[in-house]
């Protein structure tokens, strides 16, 4: 309980700059940074002699199967990203937003809402504190970290990813005054094919704040860190 009800009492609330670019790009049709085309592929054109031919018959099943398949797939992304995007206006005015959290058998926790802190990168980009911290002389650091991470670029030491963002510090911003034109931020930055680019977007808008404010800036985008091996943390635990 003391768990469930420290994470129910955390305050987010809607990453307006975020939203702004992702609804402007899905009200224009946009397939860009993971978004679902709006339409599915055609079916393919039956044969006229389906009816006589046994190959041309069986090919044109398979085909037609297979972008059958493909289109329910897309069909759900869109209801999903559609949700999502309705959700984040729907409670952009508020200042705090909490989400509601249950445990499984495993005793692993999961956010309820559809639109959730554990959602994939498009949501997570959507979502930040309601209650900031300034960074501090030590903060900005990882923050960039974070960003590097989210960017693909995760696999050196972390200075070297500090060292990266200050390096690409120059498209970053740019990224930040104008992602429309600046599309680095879904496709790539400094060598690197972007990893998760919404929350690399985000990222972007965090670096502008920081590099404006200095060490007063009031960063409220999470920062994700992960186990490297999960395994032998439970061995250890049982060993002790």
């Amino acid at each position: 309980y003391a768990a469930v009800n420290e994470l129910q009492r955390t305050a987010w609330q809607i990453n307006s700059q975020v939203l702004a670019v992702m609804s402007e790009l899905w009200d224009n049709g946009s397939t860009i940074a993971g978004m679902p085309p709006r339409t599915g592929i055609e079916l393919p054109t039956k044969p006229t002699d389906i009816e006589t031919n046994a190959e041309a018959r069986k090919e044109y099943r398979i085909e037609a199967a297979k972008r059958h398949m493909h289109n329910l797939t897309i069909s759900g992304k869109r209801v999903a990203f559609n949700f999502a995007i309705g959700i984040a206006r729907r409670y952009e005015k508020y200042r705090r937003i909490f989400f509601p959290y249950q445990l499984d058998f495993r005793g692993r926790i999961y956010a309820v809402p559809h639109l959730n802190p554990q959602g994939p990168d498009y949501q997570k980009a959507l979502l930040r504190f309601a209650n900031g911290k300034p960074l501090g002389s030590e903060g900005w650091k990882w923050l960039a970290i974070h960003g590097a991470n989210v960017a693909g670029n995760d696999k050196c030491t972390l200075e070297d990813r500090v060292n990266w963002v200050q390096d690409h510090e120059e498209e970053i911003l740019a990224i930040a005054e104008n992602p429309f034109d600046n599309r680095g931020w879904c496709t790539e930055v400094g060598g690197f094919e972007i990893d998760k680019p919404w929350q690399f977007l985000a990222f972007c808008f965090e670096w502008r704040g920081y590099c404006e404010h200095g060490d007063t800036f009031v960063s409220k985008i999470p920062i994700a860190l992960d186990g490297s091996c999960s395994g032998v943390q439970h061995f250890s635990a049982m060993l002790r």
